[in-house]
């Protein structure tokens, strides 16, 4: 590989960390930048050449890789609801699991740096539902899911390197003849593609997988949890905060995930990082924090809200607590001192009136 980084390949330009790091790459960091997009008329960007192709393209994936020294991954299918990820199972091990192996194994064969951005849901996986959770935790923790995740691999992989080789035309459709034969077990569908994914990269010095916890912060405007929190306030509506199964989250600041990126890319570092980083605010947030933040919030701008914002009421100690550890976040990409949630949440408050909500 080249010993100067001047061309990074991009998928999910278009989404929440796509935009501003496309930005930060092109402005700030001055490289040029491949996107690979399936939007037809993306706006014009100095310094930005557009591959207009599906995910699965093989030439245009190619072409990609061909054109650039390190390629982020950042595509990816994320939950929406537990109906709808039940029906449209196929479509995250397309995007999250048959993308990455497609990509990694183009790296592969051209000795390019792969990024792949993974998600801290994988340690959904583990049989622990409390703790501090490392890069080293087993996963699987169940019986079913690891005897699901070995055979779909091997077949998979077969699947990629026949598609590298030109033999198999269509992987999307031998996929789903795999899956076909060995249905999802009764876990996470997003957090078993990630982990495929994961697991689906070769092995190789050149290949860095960052976990990512709950991303927040400009342009991000959709039905994240912030956002959702956030929203209400802009309207002066009332706020109930609810984190569903889990007691506590760890969120992360967009600037500090670009960042993370950012020194990621540097060749000088590639050799020696490891070869998965979690990305997380080291003290993860409970339901009453956040609910006291946003309350101060509200008094700041004077929304009439500050009074209706209040959390669900539940036992602690009933719910998922997982804490992420940050070890190689801080002493690997030299990220010490995360942006705070308080500013965070100002910021993006802030950035979400100036767009209406």
């Amino acid at each position: 590989m080249n010993s100067t980084v001047r061309t990074i390949g991009l998928t999910g330009t278009t989404g929440a960390i796509g935009q501003p790091l496309l930005k930060h790459l092109t402005g700030i960091r001055g490289f040029s930048v491949c996107a690979l997009v399936r939007s037809k008329q993306p706006p014009p960007m100095d310094g930005v050449q557009f591959i207009h192709a599906d995910i699965l393209d093989a030439n245009a994936l190619r072409d990609l890789v061909a054109r650039s020294e390190v390629i982020i991954h950042l595509a990816g299918r994320s939950p929406r609801s537990p109906q709808q990820d039940a029906r449209e199972a196929d479509l995250f091990i397309y995007v999250n699991t048959l993308a990455t192996a497609a990509i990694a194994g183009l790296t592969l064969q051209e000795r390019k740096r792969f990024i792949f951005v993974s998600s801290v849901s994988v340690y959904e996986l583990s049989k622990r539902k409390r703790g501090i959770f490392s890069e080293q935790e087993p996963l699987p923790g169940r019986q079913e899911a690891q005897d699901w995740l070995g055979l779909v691999k091997q077949r998979l992989d077969e699947a990629v390197r026949g598609w590298l080789d030109g033999k198999v035309t269509d992987l999307g459709e031998t996929a789903n003849e795999i899956l076909s034969a060995f249905p999802l077990p009764d876990e996470s569908t997003y957090a078993l593609s990630k982990l495929l994914g994961e697991r689906l990269i070769p092995p190789r010095s050149e290949s860095v997988i960052l976990r990512l916890s709950d991303v927040f912060g400009p342009p991000d405007l959709s039905s994240r949890v912030i956002p959702n929190l956030l929203r209400p306030i802009v309207r002066g509506e009332s706020v109930t905060v609810d984190f569903g199964r889990r007691e506590i989250v760890s969120f992360i600041y967009i600037d500090d995930v670009i960042q993370a990126l950012d020194a990621t890319i540097s060749v000088e570092a590639a050799p020696s990082l490891p070869r998965v980083i979690n990305i997380a605010f080291p003290r993860p947030t409970t339901e009453d924090e956040l609910t006291e933040h946003l309350q101060a919030l509200a008094r700041e701008t004077g929304s009439v809200t500050y009074d209706r914002i209040s959390a669900v009421p539940r036992p602690t100690g009933t719910r998922d607590s997982r804490l992420y550890s940050t070890k190689h976040m801080e002493k690997d990409l030299g990220i010490t001192d995360p942006m705070p949630l308080a500013s965070g949440l100002r910021e993006l408050l802030r950035f979400m009136g100036d767009k209406g909500g």
